[in-house]
């Protein structure tokens, strides 16, 4: 795998923050890896805290016998294009998104999409039945691994290999 990490918005002037608001601190704020599978599938996942319009966090997978998608922020789920600040003033739109005109990406049920109602669905069910999480911590491990993989390639600008 390769990787390139970045803090973006440290050389913006104040002025050109404006519209961005992202302010990481001793953390990047953009990223990108892309990953060969041992079975010659490939992936690209892109991250960004800093892009103009709030969040960006997409995984591409194309493989022998498909593509896969994932828009996680922005979603999908429904796209709005406003030209007063009004028609929309009450309306939450998403994290770190101030502004309602121009087109905007709605994260509707912004907790479920971003899964965090299914972590806590599947946390109670465990304790109240003692079954097994669908995430273990194999999946961690291996999920720590490749994050790990990711900075070592990002910080000596070079391919990896698990």
């Amino acid at each position: 795998m390769t990787c390139d990490v970045g803090i973006v918005t440290a050389g913006l002037k104040p002025e050109e923050r404006s519209y961005i608001k992202a302010n990481p601190v001793d953390v990047e704020d953009w990223g990108t890896l892309t990953a060969t599978f041992s079975d010659g599938t490939k992936a690209t996942i892109f991250s960004g805290d800093m892009i103009m319009g709030g969040v960006r966090n997409l995984i591409e997978t194309f493989t022998s016998g498909g593509a896969l998608f994932a828009n996680i922020t922005p979603n999908t789920h429904l796209v709005s294009y406003q030209t007063s600040e009004e028609k929309l003033a009450s309306v939450y739109i998403t994290e770190k998104v101030d502004r309602k005109t121009g087109w905007q990406y709605v994260c509707l049920e912004e907790e479920w999409t971003r899964g965090y109602l299914q972590e806590i669905q599947d946390f109670m069910e465990c304790a109240a039945t003692g079954r097994q999480p669908l995430s273990d911590l194999a999946l961690a491990y291996e999920t720590i691994k490749v994050n790990y993989a990711g900075y070592w390639a990002a910080e000596e600008g070079r391919r990896v290999t698990l």
